[in-house]
């Protein structure tokens, strides 16, 4: 969830599990593995960084990898563009 919040989607389409698998599932353009490859955490909007942080806010790797191997890949990925966006952002988030 937080990582399709933090690729622009709104947080009202990630609450519905079936509407996050077909983001998932999206490819070419459109598609989940394009888009991380392609995201800029120094362009992107600080409101997202923000409500992907709170959403990440009490997890850790191992609390996620231990109910899913995938969920913790986007764990992963989306904590370190967070840093990314605030090391390089003037705004603390």
């Amino acid at each position: 969830m937080a990582t399709l919040v933090l690729l622009g989607h709104p947080k009202e389409q990630t609450k519905d599990w079936s509407q996050v698998q077909a983001l998932v599932g999206r490819t070419g353009k459109s598609g989940l593995k394009r888009r991380c490859l392609q995201f800029d955490p120094d362009t992107v909007d600080k409101s997202l960084v923000c409500t992907s942080k709170a959403l990440l806010h009490g997890l850790t790797l191992e609390s996620v990898a231990a109910v899913s191997a995938g969920g913790a890949t986007f764990f992963r990925w989306t904590s370190n563009m967070i840093k990314e966006s605030e090391m390089h952002s003037t705004v603390e988030v």
